[in-house]
């Protein structure tokens, strides 16, 4: 009888490898954010809880492990394609695919996303609440087991985002210093710099990026900032929608790191014990460190929503290409 493993990885151990402390790709250092502390790890007890992807439905056990088992045995082979040409034009069709839907189920699998759930339940109870006080009683709070069951669901929708994926413009960030990208326990991170900017796949200005390896990050920009940009300097536009291969500064790399450490629960993985970036990013966001923070923000409670935005009310148009 075949022994169904009770470890279930919400950051593939494939990936992982690429940010060992060694050529034996046998272990990564964590830093854990809540306790502010490094203990290095072997790759196959990183990234991982017991029965992550076992849920109960109807009073039957389910495990759902094997729902990753495609992306799992795929992503090994075509991280191994990139990283060694350091060029994602040498990808297939198929390839590019592929790519496209492993980071659409990355964003699903992690504790993130099913906190995220969580607070999004949560959240409707509370609004609830306010329209008709003493109703949401009557609501019950979402279990872990009920956002397990969300995750199944929002899992088999990946596909559709696989193709809101190829449409973005990609670039293959590869760092020229001595520092290092890290992973954590959330890689798919959004960045919306317009001050009015939104995190959805589709939303204008949205930038999506996931470490490959501590020395390339994969990035997926909207298309409407190279359509910006060709305002005032087309060929820099037509370098970014080529698929360029862009090498970092130190400042770049420490740009993309700080989102790890933002947008990730709680525990982030590289290849050395120096994590003093992560210390002092966490000491000017404290509440970052919190596994237990709130992840989804009340629009009804919250009336600053944007706060890059000059004060007052302002009208923002978005058409086809640009904004």
């Amino acid at each position: 009888k075949r022994t169904v493993s009770k470890k279930h990885h919400f950051v593939p151990q494939s990936l992982l490898k690429n940010f060992s402390v060694d050529d034996r790709r046998r272990q990564v250092i964590v830093f854990d954010k809540k306790k502010m502390s490094t203990y290095p790890s072997s790759i196959e007890n990183a990234g991982c809880e017991n029965h992550f992807n076992t849920l109960v439905i109807g009073g039957q056990t389910i495990c759902f492990e094997g729902a990753f088992k495609a992306c799992d045995d795929e992503m090994p082979r075509i991280l191994r394609k990139v990283l060694a040409s350091k060029d994602l034009s040498v990808l297939t069709k198929e390839e590019t695919y592929l790519l496209a839907f492993i980071v659409a189920v990355q964003m699903q699998r992690t504790v993130f996303a099913r906190k995220t759930f969580q607070d999004m339940g949560n959240l409707m109870k509370s609004a609830v609440e306010r329209v008709s006080p003493g109703s949401a009683g009557s609501i019950p709070e979402l279990s872990a087991n009920d956002a397990k069951v969300m995750a199944l669901q929002a899992l088999k929708g990946s596909e559709k985002w696989g193709p809101t994926l190829l449409d973005k413009d990609w670039s293959l960030n590869i760092s020229a210093s001595v520092e290092k990208f890290w992973t954590s326990d959330h890689p798919v991170v959004r960045v919306n710099n317009l001050p009015q900017g939104e995190l959805g796949l589709s939303s204008p200005g949205i930038s999506i990026s996931m470490p490959l390896s501590a020395s390339c990050v994969l990035e997926m920009r909207c298309r409407s900032i190279a359509n910006k940009i060709a305002e005032r300097d087309a060929n820099q536009a037509v370098k970014m929608r080529s698929r360029p291969t862009v090498v970092c500064t130190a400042e770049n790399v420490l740009f993309y790191n700080s989102q790890q450490v933002l947008q990730s629960l709680r525990f982030l993985y590289g290849p050395s014990k120096d994590f003093a970036d992560a210390r002092w990013i966490l000491g000017e966001h404290p509440e970052a460190r919190d596994p237990e923070r709130r992840l989804v923000v009340d629009g009804a409670t919250t009336p600053n929503r944007y706060e890059r935005m000059p004060r007052g009310s302002w009208l923002t148009a978005v058409g086809a290409t640009t904004f």
